[in-house]
């Protein structure tokens, strides 16, 4: 069934139009009709701005109408959506920010450029996956104190600009492939820099202060090869990197190795579970059927880094009854699993790895707010 031309053009109207504050009733009121308005929308060449709008209306759907006793149907309706939809990209000067509103994020930073120097103004936690280094990336933690006692704004810029400055080297690590990083702290000064990465939150919004913004003079100077063709490309071009260690700057830049099982077969490696989010990898063998998973509680993104199968996704009483439909997977793959919903995962003939990343609706689907980082 079609939304109403009166809903299409209140959508229009919300998204264009940043003045209006609360997204109208009747549009959230249409529920999962609406979906397919919203994947045309997402299509589009969109500015960020107006991409966040219609990425506010999905979360206030999701956020209104995936509760506990969700049908299985509607549940394949949302996880089709999501893997037709795919990323949510956002160009910005120094990166491709390929996202999803349930706080999961793959960064494909340029070389020798990131995210700004930067604080939480709110509380948020944020968990980085390094997938690819390039040459001179690192990572940058300190705590606020360390911050305000050591900062200058010129030889903070020499230090950028490669000159030797000790004091701001003990907040340096150059990271491999596979390291993690949390950031669980209001008072953490934090960026990554010319690295691949990927992003695990608890919230889907950015509420930063940049305390220093090396981006600021480029904002606007998007570069002309950012396109959604070329994301896509290397999004798919990129290879799959197990998680293999916590490394900690609070202890001098120690890592100790990921908590990692083989559970029947299955690789299960813990990247973060932390705040009331969990963040997994997978890797399944071959030819292999899953035990029959579910998070009574959170809502799950899903994403396929390599291989294909298939899912199948449904409420309780379908699986009492009888298999529910299957949604074929493979890398490149995104998609979003209702909570309380039981899915299992098949591997095809070559192994399969996933990530996932578990969070409850109402910390997520906060409205999204126009930022840089």
């Amino acid at each position: 069934m079609a939304i109403s031309e009166e809903i299409l053009k209140k959508l229009k109207q919300y998204a264009s139009d940043t003045s209006i504050e609360n997204i109208p009733e009747e549009i959230i009121s249409t529920g999962f009709t609406i979906l397919p308005t919203l994947q045309e929308c997402f299509r589009r060449t969109n500015e960020i701005s107006t991409l966040e709008r219609y990425e506010n209306v999905l979360k206030a759907v999701l956020l209104t109408h995936c509760t506990p006793d969700l049908s299985g149907e509607n549940a394949r309706k949302i996880a089709k959506f999501q893997k037709d939809v795919g990323f949510l990209i956002k160009f910005k000067t120094y990166t491709i920010k390929a996202t999803i509103p349930l706080g999961y994020t793959i960064f494909l930073h340029e070389p020798k450029q990131g995210f700004s120097f930067q604080i939480h103004k709110e509380h948020k936690v944020e968990v980085f996956h390094i997938l690819k280094v390039m040459p001179g990336g690192y990572v940058f933690l300190c705590t606020y104190e360390d911050w305000k006692k050591t900062y200058d704004k010129e030889s903070f810029a020499k230090w950028l600009e490669g000159e030797i400055v000790p004091k701001y080297d003990r907040f340096k690590f150059v990271p491999s492939p596979g390291d993690v990083f949390v950031v669980n702290d209001l008072n953490i000064v934090h960026t990554v820099v010319g690295c691949i990465l990927e992003e695990f939150a608890n919230v889907s919004s950015d509420m930063v202060d940049r305390l220093y913004d090396q981006n600021l003079a480029t904002r606007e100077q998007i570069p002309e090869k950012f396109t959604k063709k070329y994301a896509k490309e290397k999004l798919l071009e990129l290879q799959s990197t197990s998680p293999k260690r916590l490394v900690d700057f609070r202890k001098g830049w120690i890592a100790q190795p990921l908590k990692k099982e083989d559970v029947k077969g299955v690789i299960k490696t813990t990247i973060a579970d932390i705040d009331n989010f969990t963040s997994l990898n997978y890797i399944f063998p071959p030819d292999h059927t899953s035990e029959q998973m579910t998070d009574p509680d959170r809502h799950i993104s899903l994403y396929v880094w390599k291989g294909e199968g298939e899912i199948r996704i449904g409420d309780h009483d379908e699986w009492k009854s009888a298999q529910p439909p299957s949604i074929n997977i493979s890398k490149g793959d995104l998609l979003f699993i209702p909570a309380n919903q039981i899915y299992e995962i098949i591997s095809s003939s070559s192994p399969l790895e996933i990530t996932e990343h578990h969070i409850a609706g109402d910390v997520a689907f906060v409205k999204s707010q126009i930022t840089y980082d």
